[in-house]
């Protein structure tokens, strides 16, 4: 059964998530004394830090996506050299026997253009059984034990291709759920250090308690919404919910 996709747990672009993480850091050191009453120590920044690098540092999508259409660009120029191969000992085929004859049909390659790259190679292969047993007959047009096995090299060049593409998107995909789960991690841990802030600050330092805001307010300022939250519930029950979210960007 086929696994279910890893979603982000969070809407922040993926490059504010770094920076986020860099803040993190700084602001464990800043604020170490108060955010070790939590059990934040300075291994917490180091290993904040680490998780925060191991993220900048994996392969983005587009350098993966890149990969994949440029495995898709060397398949597809094989795919063309085998294609104007088959159809040059085709024609010779055609002229010898006639589009007809059931010598013709034996080759079977109508409507290459409109195979699959698999169909493909399986009527390539086809070509060069086929064009090795009438060589003696289609010798008189032209057709050599070279280009068959010039064509035969190629098919195997080109089946290659064909698995290189798809190891290409396999890494694509599982490299992206591997993303999304660093991401996803560094934010849970980023989250847990930022809802101590919170808690610490709320009525004892109003500028390090925005510090500790993952999100910023899109209208009333923070400081507004945060003397609102005041009025309106006692400190041991505030909510640390996020205020605004944004959509989520990687």
């Amino acid at each position: 059964m086929k696994s279910e996709e890893l979603k982000p747990v969070f809407t922040l672009p993926y490059a504010d998530l770094m920076q986020l993480g860099d803040k993190t850091e700084r602001l464990i050191k800043r604020d170490l004394a108060d955010l070790a009453l939590y059990g934040v120590t300075t291994d917490t920044a180091i290993s904040i830090a680490k998780q925060t690098q191991l993220f900048k540092e994996y392969p983005s999508d587009s350098e993966l996506l890149g990969s994949v259409s440029e495995a898709t660009k060397d398949k597809d120029e094989k795919r063309t050299v085998i294609h104007i191969q088959m159809s040059a000992i085709m024609i010779r085929v055609k002229n010898k026997f006639g589009i007809s004859s059931a010598t013709y049909k034996r080759f079977s390659t109508s409507e290459l253009s409109n195979l699959s790259d698999e169909e493909m190679v399986h009527t390539a292969r086809r070509v060069v059984r086929l064009a090795t047993e009438y060589l003696p007959a289609l010798s008189e047009k032209g057709l050599t034990q070279a280009m068959i096995d010039t064509l035969s090299n190629d098919i195997v060049t080109f089946d290659n291709s064909i698995d290189a593409k798809a190891s290409a998107v396999e890494i694509r995909d599982r490299s992206t759920q591997d993303r999304v789960s660093i991401a996803n991690n560094l934010y849970t841990a980023i989250s847990e250090i930022f809802d101590y802030g919170k808690e610490h600050y709320y009525t004892r330092d109003e500028a390090k308690y925005n510090d500790y805001l993952i999100y910023e307010y899109s209208t009333d300022s923070s400081s507004t919404k945060r003397s609102a939250k005041l009025d309106a519930t006692n400190n041991s029950n505030f909510d640390t919910t996020n205020d605004t979210e944004y959509t989520v960007t990687p």
